[in-house]
């Protein structure tokens, strides 16, 4: 854990100085790149999606709950389980003012004061269906910014008021009387008890879901592979008293592959499967997630594949590697269509980066490796602040057998030296010394470094860079004043239009004397 005033956590930017939740950038650019394509016919799935990015974005967009609802009814008056999820849906016009509404939003953050209880149950009976997860303006009058903004999308663009419904962030159901975030019990998702408030199946499948890849035509599904063990590996926390991290895998799940755990996926598919029969709003997410079953797959190839890849710095050039094997004792003829595309974390596509396809023969039982390259120049405009590049690539044999392979790469920053010239003690100056090399070919304007530590440096200190030199080292000092004694970290942060959120962090033990 590394001391911010502003820190990522959970997919969000706090932001402890204003006291407000933020959507990240890259999110925001996914988001109203997938909105721009619902002012025409779209597939359920496709609207599932746009539903998906609303209700991700709940803790950080003030009243996004309700943006949400109505394209959530119009998909279940739309689509009943047993229909395709390539059926065309049209948004409604409401839910597309809505959405234009919400778009309006998504920079300006959420604050992170919560209601009391006579601000939830004035926002319930304003409301007529609840309050909405996360908190208030702050001023807790019902007739505030926030009540006015729900009364004029109601009224204004024709809402019949009091009728939206509120959802919860993870399957998107309203729980008579509640409405929260959580928490979902931690026995019910490893007992597979997925019917329990709140979220369980959306945090069962976050945690024990099967991972299955699928070929999607225009008019139907191909199943090429499910991997019951891709799913809740490393399942951490932060120790308590330290930085380490703490394994807490087996509060989740039951050991990966054991009869056990199958024992419970199967229970908890079952269950989905009763959810799905009554046509219940988690039924959403139980069918995406669970229901792999509802098609043949794809028959299995004479040859096996896998990615390797470099280990490579920001401004480096990327080289993913498929290494492809026949199993086969004849020769074989494949067709390979790979793309490499930016991604954030949560493995949403932000943009392509590179699309190729090539024509390969492998002998009986040999081993070939065909390289693909990324340089800095093609990746460079598309790569986002969490340094991602996702390569993908459909391998096809001449008898129909498919095989997808796919690999993630990080890219690492070039890390800030930090360094302290003498001892440290209570209200005696400090000098710190920082140095940084510019890791890319092509000079960097309007660099800003940014120094701070809890008990060293009351206000962060801003430093701008007017011009950093291609490959050039940076040495810059800076002189702080520590005020409180112990063990204290001081934290550099370096931002730029070319990478940002590059950070270094130094303990120092200030002494009281």
């Amino acid at each position: 854990m590394i001391p911010s005033r502003s820190i990522r956590f959970l997919g969000y930017s706090i932001d402890s100085i204003q006291e407000r939740i933020f959507l990240p950038e890259e999110k925001i650019k996914v988001q109203n790149a997938v909105k721009t394509q619902t002012n025409l016919p779209i597939s359920i799935r496709a609207a599932m999606s746009v539903l998906g990015l609303l209700t991700a974005s709940i803790p950080a967009v003030q009243w996004a709950c309700l943006y949400a609802g109505d394209l959530q009814q119009a998909i279940l008056r739309d689509w009943s389980y047993g229909e395709s999820l390539e059926k065309l849906f049209r948004v409604p016009p409401r839910s597309e003012e809505a959405l234009v509404v919400e778009s309006l939003k998504l920079r300006q953050g959420s604050t992170l004061v919560f209601p009391n209880r006579q601000e939830v149950d004035n926002r319930r009976k304003f409301l007529g269906v609840g309050c909405p997860p996360g908190g208030t303006d702050g001023s807790g009058d019902l007739d505030s910014q926030g009540g006015q903004e729900i009364l004029q999308l109601e009224g204004t663009k024709g809402y019949p008021v009091g009728t939206l419904g509120l959802q919860d962030t993870g399957s998107g159901s309203p729980y008579p009387g509640s409405y929260r975030l959580g928490p979902c019990s931690v026995n019910a998702v490893k007992e597979g008890d997925v019917d329990k408030p709140y979220d369980a199946p959306f945090t069962f499948c976050e945690v024990n879901g099967d991972q299955v890849d699928w070929l999607v035509y225009s008019n139907e599904r191909r199943r090429i592979s499910t991997i019951t063990s891709a799913i809740g590996k490393f399942i951490s926390t932060k120790a308590i008293g330290s930085n380490r991290r703490a394994d807490i895998t087996n509060n989740y799940k039951y050991t990966e592959g054991s009869k056990k755990e199958r024992e419970t996926f199967n229970k908890a598919e079952s269950i989905c499967s009763s959810m799905l029969s009554r046509n219940t709003n988690d039924a959403i997410i139980s069918l995406l997630a669970l229901s792999v079953n509802d098609t043949e797959p794809v028959p299995k190839p004479d040859f096996e594949g896998a990615f390797t890849h470099n280990d490579p710095q920001i401004g480096q050039d990327v080289t993913f590697t498929l290494v492809l094997k026949s199993i086969s004792s004849v020769k074989i003829s494949l067709q390979l269509k790979m793309t490499a595309t930016a991604i954030i974390y949560t493995n949403a596509q932000v943009k392509e980066i590179l699309r190729e396809a090539q024509s390969v023969t492998l002998e009986p039982k040999e081993e070939k490796k065909i390289p693909f390259s990324i340089s800095y120049a093609q990746y460079e405009a598309a790569i986002t602040t969490d340094n991602m590049i996702k390569a993908v690539v459909l391998c096809e044999d001449e008898k129909g057998g498919k095989l997808l392979v796919d690999s993630v790469v990080k890219l690492s920053s070039q890390p800030i030296m930090i360094k302290t010239t003498g001892e440290a003690h209570v209200s005696q100056p400090l000098q710190i010394e920082i140095i940084f090399t510019n890791p890319i070919s092509q000079d960097i304007d309007n660099t800003i470094l940014t120094v701070e530590g809890s008990g060293l440096v009351k206000r962060p200190i801003h430093i701008e860079i007017p011009c950093l030199k291609k490959n050039q080292q940076l040495v810059t000092n800076v002189n702080i004043i520590p005020y409180r004694g112990g063990s204290r970290c001081v934290v550099v942060d370096l931002s730029s239009k070319k990478f940002s959120d590059i950070k270094g962090t130094l303990p120092i033990n200030v002494s009281s004397e």
